[in-house]
């Protein structure tokens, strides 16, 4: 999936514009295009650093490290908000070595991991990150409640827990599948949201 970097790009577009407008929505700014070509990712098991968001190891499924333009737009993307983000990460998907979409964790501070900012910044960062016309749906996945939303052709599903913010981005089953494989694991493992 070659458009991975950018919906990264609009990601982190979409959480400044929240982030901007106190958790209340408005328009995201525009990211510029990625100027980056990625070849075959070669998956990793990304170790997380310090103060990191930890992925989940997710039967099936692997990662690989984002090119530098991306890490580092995942970096930018916690400096967004510095009174409420701690950190920030992204990532590539993969499903039997093929690239389905990207995951970005962002870690909330602690005094800030409060039931009223997951009910503001979830649903505002899927408003922003909505293609227009589109809707924002909630659901359960495996007892996390999901805001789910469409950017072009793409599914972004988002979620919140354990002071960590959860965006997932693709395409149709592949990603839905990447979705309800990690959300099933950490229900399982007790992980839930990169705890």
């Amino acid at each position: 999936m070659k458009n991975v970097a950018a919906l990264l790009a609009f990601a982190a577009a979409s959480v400044l514009g929240v982030a901007a407008c106190g958790g209340g929505g408005g328009a995201p700014a525009t990211p510029a295009a990625s100027q980056t070509t990625s070849a075959s990712p070669s998956p990793t098991h990304h170790t997380a650093q310090p103060g990191e968001p930890a992925l989940l190891a997710v039967p099936g499924y692997d990662y690989s490290n984002p090119s530098s333009a991306d890490a580092a737009t995942a970096t930018e993307l916690a400096k967004t908000d510095p009174l409420h983000f701690k950190t920030a990460s992204a990532h590539n998907v993969l499903h039997q070595g093929t690239e389905i979409g990207g995951i970005i964790l962002i870690q909330v501070k602690p005094q800030y991991d409060t039931p009223a900012l997951q009910r503001a910044m979830v649903p505002a960062m899927a408003a922003a990150m909505s293609s227009p016309g589109a809707k924002v749906t909630r659901e359960t996945i495996h007892t996390e409640k999901v805001v789910i939303t469409r950017q072009d052709s793409f599914d972004v599903y988002i979620w919140y827990h354990a002071g960590a913010i959860t965006i997932v981005i693709g395409e149709g089953s592949d990603i839905r599948g990447f979705v309800e494989a990690y959300l099933k694991t950490a229900h399982a493992t007790g992980a839930l949201g990169g705890q």
